[in-house]
């Protein structure tokens, strides 16, 4: 870049120490305000000249902590999207979550725990109180789930402190039941029981005029929701659980001959399969479309990492607190 007509320009010898201190002098200083590469070279080339000056800029500029800390990041989220295989039977892996802020009915209950079976998607809607302890929560899935369904293989949930209390864990630990927890802050983990429980809640919205009544109306909830096809199998959960849907007020009565047991049996386990794969495909979509915003991060242990604090409460106004915090040391 040339010199405005009229002015001169210092030429900077190959001295790093001096070079390094005209860059912070252009950047750091509060007349400079730690703005990007661009502005602080142009600001550097109004006085001084030397080779590659831009560059020695974007390396003073990517490493300054004030500016890793305090500027919002402009680069797509770090880490790719991790969906879950879907299992090879169903009540396999089961997905756990809380419905609260319900008004309470005339037994208390202002809460819903719901149960997702990850490969047919059944649900149970199971009424409690919000201040259900890990053990009540533990009573109500041996009565509404493992009395019909048996013990799962693994439990899938976000971090509610009930789930990862020290009862709960030595609980499932027990029957030998895995327990997954979804990341802090990325409900996608678990994305299913969200989408369950924007549903049923919908559901509760719709058909329950007087809204102090809608644990009367649970349990007709929960056998519409199974009733219907899953966008995600093609199928419905009643269907891929029991090998036939259930009779409603709609259905015709006609008389058909009993099925082949051989013949059953392999329908339903076809449907499974099909349903296995079509969840697959989904998640695979969703991957792409999540992975779009986001890029692959690879973390040794050792690394120096910033924490974004959008999640924390800081004694700070949140219009003045530091995008990040840190830097803190990665571990596994």
């Amino acid at each position: 870049m040339d010199a405005p007509r009229g002015t001169s320009r210092i030429w900077v010898p190959s001295y790093d120490l001096l070079r390094t201190l005209l860059i912070q002098e252009s950047h750091d200083n509060p007349t400079s305000g730690h703005f990007g590469v661009d502005k602080t070279t142009k600001m550097l080339q109004r006085n001084y000249y030397w080779p590659n000056m831009a560059d020695d800029v974007r390396k003073y500029v990517s490493s300054c902590t004030a500016c890793q800390i305090m500027k919002s990041s402009h680069q797509r989220a770090a880490g790719l999207l991790q969906l879950l295989d879907p299992p090879g039977r169903p009540w396999q892996q089961v997905t756990m979550d809380y419905v609260t802020g319900l008004p309470a009915g005339p037994s208390e209950n202002d809460a819903i725990l719901v149960v997702v079976d990850r490969l047919t998607k059944m649900a149970h809607f199971i009424a409690c109180q919000q201040t259900i302890t890990a053990e009540q929560t533990a009573r109500l899935f041996l009565t509404n789930v493992i009395r019909l369904h048996g013990l799962p293989s693994a439990i899938i949930s976000d971090r509610d402190p009930k789930f990862t209390s020290k009862f709960w864990r030595h609980q499932w630990d027990q029957f030998g039941t895995k327990l997954q927890f979804s990341s802090a802050y990325h409900p996608q983990t678990d994305g299913q029981t969200e989408r369950v429980n924007q549903t049923m809640e919908q559901l509760i919205r719709t058909t329950c005029t007087d809204p102090s009544t809608w644990e009367q109306s649970l349990p007709l909830l929960e056998f519409a929701y199974n009733n219907v096809t899953s966008a995600t199998t093609n199928q419905s959960p009643f269907f891929l659980n029991y090998g036939h849907d259930p009779v409603v007020p709609s259905t015709p009565t006609i008389e058909s001959p009993v099925p082949r047991s051989q013949k059953f049996a392999e329908d339903i386990l076809a449907a499974r399969e099909k349903a296995a794969e079509a969840i697959r495909k989904a998640n695979l979509v969703a991957s792409r479309q999540a992975d779009r915003h986001r890029r692959d991060v690879t973390y040794k242990v050792g690394d120096l990492v910033l924490l974004d604090t959008h999640n924390l409460r800081l004694p700070i106004p949140s219009k003045l607190q530091p995008r990040f915090c840190g830097p803190f040391q990665f571990h596994i």
